[in-house]
């Protein structure tokens, strides 16, 4: 049975390696290659956050393993207070089974009972998967972000 834990220090420690590899598998699959090192802070900043309490991660875990997570923050975009998903993950083995929905929902839950009138995110637009997903979830393109190589 899938449980869906709040990502505390001490799961963050337990799960390390899992939360590594599913860095370097989302970073590499949006053609953001890392190196270990920069994977390595990746994963102490996200500890930093979780002792400071600025960050907000859920994760599903299921026989002792972390099966994804989704890290998000609260944060202010014109006056209005957001919460705003950073990273976000499910192993592909777990896809399309109600993980990443669940995931979702419960940051949607947290922003909205810490006051948070919106959830937001940037998705890159040839991540198919993922922006029928977020379409699924009632997501809209609020803005476009453009890029012109020189």
């Amino acid at each position: 049975m899938i449980e869906y834990k709040l990502i505390n220090e001490e799961l963050a420690i337990k799960h390390s390696n899992e939360i590594k590899q599913y860095f370097k598998e989302l970073l590499d699959h949006v053609n953001m290659p890392k190196t270990q090192e920069e994977i390595e802070e990746l994963y102490y900043n996200m500890v930093k956050f979780i002792k400071d309490n600025t960050a907000y991660i859920v994760g599903a875990i299921e026989n002792e393993k972390l099966l994804g997570f989704i890290w998000s923050y609260k944060r202010e975009v014109n006056k209005e207070e957001r919460y705003h998903v950073n990273y976000f993950f499910v192993n592909a083995q777990y896809r399309k089974q109600g993980i990443g929905k669940e995931l979702m929902n419960r940051v949607i839950k947290n922003a909205r009972e810490n006051g948070a009138k919106a959830v937001e995110l940037i998705v890159l637009a040839d991540n198919k998967g993922a922006v029928e997903f977020y379409k699924k979830q009632e997501f809209i393109n609020e803005k476009m972000y453009l890029v012109k190589g020189i």
